[in-house]
Parts: structure tokens; sequence; C-alpha cells
């Protein structure tokens, strides 16, 4: 085929670039090692080659070739990101510093209580500023932090955008910051944990923890890990309907289209249920979520208060 075909020739001389960018509904670099850029090369050219006969003779040039390869690498690259194991961190020297301080925060948090702060838009309706300081509480920022209690115990976040738009705050920050393996920079006082793809909860996160489209829930397992005796969690609304039209406290996430967002609420929601069936009762006794407004079965299966009362229920609590 490629002797009647020279045109298919330039295909195969398309190097797929390192650096791959996914769809914008999939907000992930993926950077695999040159193993698996040879194996990426393969199926796209499997792929190109679908295109047909008569597609292929009628492309004018190289450059129509080239132009017609880079579309494919979109058009595939989320299958090609189920059809090989990536492995985000491929440096001996970070994957084993960031092992090491998953192990250091095991039990750090035995007789506290953590609050963690999703960017739901019921915060705006609470004075999370009056747990600034109180003993025994720690705090963990998710994603975009709420300056009001800003620097936080923790920063946690999954996604590289956030670290694009954050940068400034990155670079100032000194408290302990949690990421999964997507976020290819790091600093002292970061560290990376491993994603598991699929449903479950991590009891181990030495072998990773599953984000389960949401940062919240991957930072429920960091507080079990580190043993914390109660957690509260603010901010996880996941209403639809959203506060005033607004889905998170900060006004509209510029990543996600606002109707595709509130779709992916029903998503996450399968997560926490599944969850909620393989953690054990007393397990599941150390989580309250926070809001008036969720709405889903699975928070049922954990304490509920409204966010309204809870910092003076948490307060109350710290000083027992």
């Amino acid at each position: 085929m490629s002797e009647k075909h020279p045109i298919v020739r330039q295909h195969k001389m398309v190097k797929i670039p390192r650096a791959i960018r996914v769809p914008s509904t999939v907000k992930v670099i993926i950077q695999p090692s040159k193993a698996k850029v040879v194996k990426l090369n393969e199926i796209n050219k499997h792929n190109l080659n679908k295109i047909g006969v008569k597609e292929i003779e009628q492309l004018p040039s190289a450059p129509a070739a080239k132009e017609l390869a880079a579309q494919h690498v979109v058009q595939y690259s989320q299958k090609i990101k189920k059809k090989v194991r990536v492995n985000y961190v491929d440096d001996p020297e970070i994957t084993q510093k960031s092992r090491n301080k998953i192990v250091e925060i095991r039990g750090i948090g035995i007789n506290r209580i953590l609050v963690i702060i999703g960017n739901g838009p019921s915060i705006t309706e609470v004075a999370l500023e009056e747990l600034i300081g109180i003993d025994n509480v720690d705090i963990m920022s998710i994603n975009k932090p709420d300056l009001r209690i800003w620097p936080t115990t923790y920063w946690t976040f999954c996604d590289s955008s956030q670290y694009m738009r954050h940068e400034d705050l990155w670079n100032e920050y000194e408290g302990i910051i949690v990421n999964s393996t997507a976020i290819r920079h790091n600093k002292p006082n970061s560290f990376q944990i491993k994603n598991i793809p699929g449903k479950g909860f991590s009891r181990d996160l030495t072998q990773g923890f599953h984000i389960g489209r949401s940062t919240v829930f991957a930072s429920m397992q960091v507080a079990m890990w580190a043993g914390y005796q109660h957690t509260y969690v603010f901010g996880c609304d996941m209403d639809p309907a959203g506060l005033n039209g607004q889905l998170h406290f900060y006004g509209t996430n510029p990543d996600v289209n606002p109707d595709i967002r509130k779709i992916r609420f029903k998503n996450e929601a399968e997560y926490y249920d599944y969850a909620a069936t393989i953690l054990t009762d007393e397990e599941k006794s150390k989580f309250t979520f926070c809001s008036d407004y969720n709405s889903w079965d699975f928070v049922d299966q954990f304490n509920v208060i409204g966010h309204k009362n809870a910092v003076a229920v948490i307060i109350d609590r710290a000083q027992k």
C-alpha cells in the first residue's frame, strides 16, 4: 500500500509530540515515556489508516498529511489513554520522595479534626474564618483556595489547570501540597499520589487513591490515611441548580461549561455511592458533610449537618 500511495509514507514520518493535549473535557496532558511514545505512534498510525485510501489520495501535500495526523492525535488520544497505561511520574527520584512523604503523614491527624473546604457556593454562607487558629483543627483547601482562610494546613488539587491558574499561590505556599501524579510540578512541601482508575476508596495511599472525578473525594482518602479523628466537608454541594445560579463559590469554572458541570455531579455521586458500600460504619462515621444543598443519596450514609451551623459544632468539638 505504501508503494502505491507515497503520501502514506509521509504519514509514517509524522512524529507525535512528547506532550499530547487531549480533549478539553479531560483536562490533562499526557507525557508518556519513550517506549510509550512508540506505542502511541503505532496506535495513531493504525487509526490514520482507517481514513481510507481515497481520502489519503486526495491529500495535496505532506503538510496536509501532517495536519490530518495532528487531528487524529486529538481525536484518538482518549482511546489511546485507555489502551496504553501511562505513568505520569516516571522520575524514580520524584516517585520515591512522594512515597516517603506519603508514609510520613500516616497518623498525623490522630486526635485532631480536619476541615475540607470544597468549592461549592454554600461556603459563601459560612463564616469559615472563625476556624482560623482553633486548636486541634487543620484545614485543607481544595482546588481554588478561599482567601478568607488562606493559607491553610493543606492544599489539594489533582488537575494541572489548577496549578496554571494559581501558580502565584503555589510559589508562596508553605503548607503541605497534595497532588495527583498528573501534576508535573513539585517542590519540597508537595507530594504526588497515583490515581487508581475505577471506583473504590483507598486505605493505603502508597498504592494510590481513587479521585472519582472529585478532589474532595480523593481528599477524604487522604484524611483517613492521616488518621484524623473526624473530618468535616464544606462546599460539597453538587447541586445542579447552584446558588443564585452559581455552581462554585468563585463564580464560573473557566475550564468546564456549566451545563456539563451539572451533568458531572451525577457521575461524581456514583463514586461516593460505591465508597459508602465498601466503608465500614465506623469509617463512615468519621465524616460529616456540611451542606444544605447536597441532595444525593450517598450523603445519608455519612453524617450530615447544615453548613450554617457547622462551624460552631466544630469549634465546640475541638475545645472539648
